[in-house]
């Protein structure tokens, strides 16, 4: 797909730190995170979500939104929380944008880069993108994912831009035109 103007987002998508990436046809990637306070009830921390995806809505104008996907895990508790989260989500995308997320699996990006475990895939976010900031696992997980499930959803889903090529000896990644802000 060739398209002259495009924003993609991609949202990781918690209820504590919401990674967020976007990226534009002019190859510059923007990133962040969605925190509301630790002492929040469920229902503002909800509000306050809404609320920043709105903001982060009317200043990217994405065209195109891909959205982690509410994963099965072992506790019930913890995916009906993020199903709440993923449905303001994909309400505000919507609302905002005028179209519908594409839902991607949790562990489809870490198929994409060949990885088992997310701390590989930060390590290899690390290594292609020149971050303009220090990052650490524990503090940054959550927009490595954002921006690894963009690159994937870019190459894989949208044909926008070929991240992955394949070699005879496995995978080789490029990501020599992005320019981080």
């Amino acid at each position: 797909m060739s398209l002259k103007k495009y924003k993609v987002m991609s949202l990781d998508v918690s209820a504590s730190s919401t990674g967020w990436s976007c990226i534009n046809e002019q190859d510059v990637l923007c990133f962040g995170t969605i925190q509301p306070a630790k002492n929040l009830d469920v229902t503002h921390k909800l509000d306050f979500f809404r609320t920043e995806l709105k903001k982060l809505f009317i200043k990217f104008k994405p065209t195109y939104v891909v959205l982690e996907d509410t994963f099965l895990g072992n506790n019930p508790k913890v995916v009906k929380l993020l199903a709440k989260f993923g449905g303001v989500a994909e309400q505000a995308i919507f609302e905002y944008c005028k179209i519908t997320p594409y839902l991607m699996g949790n562990t489809t990006p870490k198929s994409f880069f060949k990885v088992p475990t997310k701390e590989r895939l930060f390590a290899i976010m690390i290594d292609l993108v020149e971050f303009n900031i220090e990052m650490i696992f524990k503090n940054h997980n959550d927009i490595t994912d954002s921006v690894a499930q963009l690159f994937c959803y870019c190459d894989e889903i949208l044909k926008l831009k070929e991240v992955r090529m394949e070699k005879d000896y496995g995978y080789k990644y490029k990501f020599s035109s992005i320019r981080v802000q």
